[in-house]
């Protein structure tokens, strides 16, 4: 079931000396070290056009989209942080979902992510439905992945299964990354570190916990749970994320933006054959250490950026479009810094040439743009 790709894995990374940062709390004090802090502007692509998304004038107003994801069919699925979901067809909006009872909003809470998924990976029964999957922060502050299935004709009535549950014990660092292979159907999930600074519970790189880790498994086709993909004895696929806010497939990969703590950024690309992975955090903060750990052996990220020009958390991504030609390429925001990143496996190539203020989401439309949605519940298109 599983594909066996081209790609090659970043080479793994080890702790050369012990640093001097032995505790958590003296690592979250030290100096971010230098480098990464010049994004190179990718001047050739200018000019932009940056505007309005027709879909944005349907939209309720007072409500922060926090998630898009466009299907293959050209339905475009729109989450807001409450836990409204929406489909837009092109020219008519409908609410298929209203998950605001069962949805806390409470700092890094809420709707956190969604995506179309196709019920014949799973031979379900389902026709003529909106099939998603959601992922959320519940009223009692556990991230559940549910799985929506809602007639069209009856507008916020369906079906809604709870696939997923994980405990949180903290409001921070859920996670929130979702994603879907598009050949297998298999379904990754990122869960983050469960909050406070610095990982102080080690979680993160604890093979056995599902906080701080990426998930990977299948649903049920009768109970529509998720459990652990063929030939694999658990759902922990990846272990040593932080905060994995977005996840996305683009050029054959599964790539993970991850939020680092004071000095950096990162997203890695990961290969689906590799049996499992270590990313490294809290070991590492992107390409710097943090708390050193000898016995870690992790995957280096593909990019990496640092705080600098007030940037702050990584925001992404999707695949660049084929109109800007770069070679194997996608692009994340910074929620700070609004700036749209180019990243290959050659590490950061540039940014583009707009400014997107508070970006909360990055997707791939099928006419070739790109849609962003925004803090303040704006959907923006961007057409080279």
């Amino acid at each position: 079931m599983f594909a066996l790709l081209a790609a090659c894995s970043p080479e793994p990374r080890t702790l050369a000396e012990p640093a001097a940062v032995g505790e958590v709390e003296t690592a979250l004090n030290h100096d971010c070290a230098t480098g990464g802090g010049d994004i190179d502007l990718l001047g050739q692509f200018a000019p932009l056009v940056v505007g309005p998304a027709e879909v944005g004038s349907f939209l309720p107003p007072d409500e922060a989209v926090t998630s898009l994801d466009a299907s293959d069919d050209g339905h475009l699925a729109i989450g807001t942080r409450s836990g409204l979901i929406y489909r837009w067809d092109g020219s008519q909006l409908t609410q298929i979902a209203d998950l605001r009872g069962d949805t806390s909003t409470v700092a890094d809470q809420g709707l956190l992510d969604l995506a179309w998924y196709d019920t014949a990976w799973s031979n379900t029964a389902w026709s003529n439905t909106a099939q998603l999957l959601v992922l959320r922060t519940n009223s009692v502050g556990a991230t559940v992945l549910t799985v929506v299935s809602s007639d069209p004709s009856a507008p916020g009535v369906g079906t809604v299964t709870e696939a997923l549950s994980v405990d949180q014990p903290d409001e921070r660092h859920n996670g929130g990354g979702l994603a879907v292979d598009p050949t297998t159907g298999e379904i990754f999930v990122g869960i983050g570190d469960g909050g406070e600074q610095g990982d102080p519970s080690g979680m993160a790189g604890d093979p056995s916990q599902a906080l701080g880790s990426i998930l990977r498994g299948v649903l049920d086709p009768v109970s529509l749970t998720l459990q652990p993909s063929p030939n694999r004895a658990g759902l922990i696929w990846a272990t040593g994320v932080r905060n994995p806010h977005r996840l996305w497939f683009a050029h054959g990969s599964l790539w993970v933006a991850d939020v680092g703590e004071n000095c950096r950024e990162e997203v890695n690309r990961l290969d689906v054959g590799a049996a499992a992975y270590d990313l490294g955090w809290n070991a590492w903060e992107g390409d710097i250490e943090f708390v050193a750990d000898r016995s870690r052996r992790a995957t280096a990220p593909v990019g990496v950026y640092s705080h600098h020009d007030q940037r702050c958390a990584v925001i992404g991504g999707a695949a660049l479009p084929a109109a800007f030609d770069i070679e194997r390429s996608v692009v994340v925001a910074d929620l700070c810094s609004g700036e749209l990143i180019v990243i290959n496996d050659g590490g950061v190539v540039g940014k583009l040439p707009a400014h997107i203020s508070q970006p909360i989401d990055v997707s791939t439309n099928t006419d070739g743009s790109l849609l962003i949605a925004t803090m303040d519940g704006s959907v923006l298109s961007l057409t080279r």
